[in-house]
């Protein structure tokens, strides 16, 4: 909750994906949180008769944040943006109907006000027009997301992943291996630095690869392909019938791994079962 607050309110370090603390979040911002949320809640009740709107937004912004707050984790963020486009429509009726309410007694000239709102909506086109320039493509987006967030392994793969796309597969091998370093559990990054290193002609490192993805996901059938691949290449014909052949029992509606099956029977000398696998 009080980080949607502080992104609104000052929108810096926007990222489109921010990782999970897990359990190294500190005590003192859990507590420190709560006891925000806590005065707020208790700032809006005493100034109920008062000023009833403030009650509508704290609440519709505090009870329609339920739902993607975390309680309930899915997905491996903390907070997302795009959870706030509801949520937030509280916030502003909050600081919509408050804010003239504070500037009656103030008797500021109406001149004054409209330089300060003109000047808010520059200020805050200036920061979208900074934003998008980010969106620009893939490796814009996750190199941002890098810059203004920590151990991110999510953002640091997709940027891996956009760099393959372009074709850059020495940059992309580099924020694998990183990826790996600080997420070992990721099968994807596993299986992307396999295939990287069997181009390379590195048939061990790839293995080994590729076997960790296997190890984390054991039904990856893309995996139990290139697998074979990398037997292939070493010439270990029969161990890439094996690996191949499995691929093909996990994912059967795949035509290509049933070619690439009947190429290995072929070249094997079996040739009913290169029929039967082509067939």
């Amino acid at each position: 909750y009080v980080r949607y607050l502080g992104k609104t309110f000052w929108p810096g370090s926007l990222s489109v994906f921010y990782p999970h603390p897990g359990p190294s979040l500190p005590a003192w911002q859990a507590v420190g949180a709560f006891l925000l949320l806590l005065l707020i809640t208790m700032v809006v009740l005493l100034r109920l008769r008062k000023s009833p709107w403030l009650a509508v937004g704290w609440f519709w912004f505090a009870g329609t944040l339920v739902p993607v707050i975390g309680l309930v984790q899915v997905g491996a963020q903390s907070i997302a943006d795009r959870y706030t486009y509801f949520p937030l429509i509280g916030v502003f009726i909050m600081v919509a109907w408050e804010a003239p309410e504070l500037l009656k007694g103030l008797r500021v000239p109406p001149r004054a006000l409209q330089a300060s709102a003109l000047l808010v909506l520059v200020v805050l086109s200036g920061l979208t027009w900074r934003q998008l320039v980010f969106w620009r493509n893939d490796e814009t987006l996750f190199r941002h997301a890098m810059s203004v967030t920590k151990n991110n392994c999510v953002a640091m793969a997709s940027l891996a992943e956009a760099l393959l796309r372009d074709n850059k597969p020495d940059d992309a091998y580099g924020y694998f291996k990183t990826t790996l370093g600080l997420c070992p559990n990721d099968e994807q990054s596993w299986y992307n630095l396999g295939v990287l290193q069997r181009d390379r002609g590195q048939f061990s490192d790839a293995e080994n690869s590729l076997r960790e993805a296997l190890r984390l996901k054991p039904s990856y059938g893309m995996a139990w392909t290139n697998l074979g691949a990398v037997y292939l290449a070493s010439g270990r014909i029969p161990e890439a019938i094996d690996a191949v052949r499995e691929a093909a029992r996990l994912t059967p509606g795949d035509a290509s791994i049933r070619v690439a099956l009947g190429t290995l029977y072929a070249r094997a000398g079996r040739s009913p079962e290169a029929i039967e696998a082509y067939r």
